[in-house]
Formats: C-alpha cells, sequence, structure tokens
C-alpha cells in the first residue's frame, strides 16, 4: 500500500524528522517506539473504547451519544494533531506529528473510527432482527385474527342450521302437508 508521506527511519527503526517517504503504512508504524508512555495510554485508551463499544451494544441510548461523542475526537484530530506538533518534545521522545496528519490518522483516528464502525454494524444487524421479529409477530397476529372469523363463520353456520329463522318455513310443516295430501 504505497502512500505519500514526509518521514524518515533511520537504520535503526527510529523515525526522525520529517525529510524522506515512507515506503508504507507497516514500514511506518515499525518506525515507531510504541514504549513511550503517552502511546501505551492511547493503547489503553482504544482498549477501553473497545471494550466500552462491546459492553454497550444493548445500551441504544448510551451507545448513540458514546458513537457522536467519538466522532467528534475525530472531527477535533486535526486542531489535535497541530497541538501534538508544535508541543510533541514535552510529551514524546521524537516527532510523530507530520502537516499531512497520517500518525494521528493512522494511530488515533482509524482505531475510533474502526469502534464507530462496529456500533453502525450491530445497529444495522438489530434493526434487521427487529424488522424480522415485528413482522413474525403481525403475521401471527393476522393468522389468530383470521382463524378467530373463520371461527365465529362456523358457529354462525352451525346456529343457522340448528335454528330456524322466521323467513324459512318450519320443515315439519311442509312435510305434514304432503302426507295429509297422499292420504286423501
Amino acid at each position: 500500500m504505497e502512500t505519500e508521506f514526509t518521514a524518515f527511519l533511520t537504520d535503526d527503526n527510529k523515525l526522525v524528522h520529517m525529510q524522506g517517504e515512507v515506503l508504507n503504512i507497516i514500514t511506518f508504524l515499525k518506525g515507531i517506539d510504541w514504549t513511550e508512555p503517552w502511546l501505551i495510554g492511547l493503547l489503553v485508551f482504544h482498549i477501553l473504547i473497545m471494550t466500552l463499544t462491546v459492553v454497550t451494544r444493548h445500551h441504544g441510548n448510551f451507545q448513540g451519544v458514546f458513537f457522536f461523542s467519538l466522532l467528534l475526537l475525530v472531527l477535533c484530530a486535526k486542531k489535535l494533531n497541530e497541538l501534538a506538533a508544535s508541543n510533541w518534545e514535552y510529551f514524546a521522545g521524537q516527532q510523530y506529528f507530520d502537516s499531512n496528519g497520517m500518525f494521528i490518522s493512522l494511530v488515533f483516528s482509524s482505531p475510533i473510527l474502526l469502534n464507530c464502525l462496529i456500533m453502525v454494524g450491530h445497529w444495522l444487524y438489530w434493526s434487521g432482527a427487529m424488522t424480522i421479529k415485528i413482522k413474525q409477530a403481525q403475521l401471527k397476529e393476522r393468522l389468530r385474527a383470521e382463524s378467530r372469523i373463520r371461527k365465529q363463520k362456523r358457529e354462525a353456520e352451525q346456529k343457522k342450521g340448528s335454528e330456524p329463522t322466521e323467513s324459512e318455513p318450519d320443515s315439519s310443516e311442509p312435510k305434514k302437508e304432503k302426507d295429509q295430501a297422499k292420504s286423501e
């Protein structure tokens, strides 16, 4: 994965001032001293964020606020990069923060966006599952309603069959008249 970036690696894989090109992201990441306390803190931060993402997956309101908070952090990454570039001597052993923002994008923004992507994926999965459950419940209710209507119709037909109505003549009367006509 070729990318343009102004950085230079020494023979002992230390990242020094921004002069050359990094051939790929892996080479760039190998040049970072991951034992620096602030980078360890950043890794712990990302582990905490991932843990919160997984643990709160069934708490939609919290995750909504959490999601937008993470997106705000990514939005502030440019300003954070500028601030860190001007004050790197106070917390880092070497200058990682370039004007293009590749370092902060790789080690800060990308993991946060990955968490946001996981949340969106979970929300889509949950929405699909809920849609299926709702449709199944609607179908079951419709089947129950149709069954009740059929049962009521059957009961009404059985009542009609067992009780003569006023508009229908009694079936026993015409039989008697026929019997009388035959005997005459």
